[in-house]
């Protein structure tokens, strides 16, 4: 298992469990009409050995907190843009997220 810091680089598990033990886990997040968009550092590689870290993650949930979509980046530049994509596409009506992952 590999650990990676916000700049997305690898570390030490000491090194990521203070950043991800921390607010700084917390990219950005807030509620968009009925639905909660929230994107956060993961720090562990989850691409399963695909060739991209996948170390953030904006999720969408619905108001009883249930999970409906989410999108994985590798750096924390990707992951903002995303989060804002998202919200944007929210805002503006689009019923199907088509580049987003649904459970």
């Amino acid at each position: 298992m590999k650990f990676y810091d916000l700049e997305s680089k690898e570390c030490s598990q000491k090194e990521w469990f203070i950043v991800h033990d921390s607010m700084k886990r917390f990219i950005t997040q807030g509620r968009v009409k009925n639905l909660y968009v929230s994107t956060v550092f993961l720090g562990i590689e989850h691409s399963l050995g695909a060739g991209k870290l996948n170390i953030f993650e904006t999720m969408v949930f619905d108001d009883l907190g249930s999970e409906i979509k989410f999108f994985r980046y590798d750096t924390i530049e990707e992951a903002r843009k995303g989060h804002e994509k998202v919200v944007e596409d929210i805002r503006e009506g689009v019923e199907e997220l088509p580049y987003l992952r649904i459970f």
